[in-house]
């Protein structure tokens, strides 16, 4: 019983830090994303 109860919470965890990696890398690329069209915008401000 103790040892199915570790087993999952061992799943559990990497199901979570899997998930965790995947907001981050989302987070990442929304930042890139962002940086891009605020230079993009500046770019065209200053022309």
């Amino acid at each position: 019983m103790v040892y199915l109860y570790y087993k999952n919470y061992k799943l559990l965890l990497r199901l979570n830090s899997f998930l965790l990696i995947i907001v981050a890398i989302q987070k990442i690329l929304n930042m890139k994303n962002f940086n891009f069209f605020d230079l993009k915008i500046e770019s065209e401000g200053k022309v």
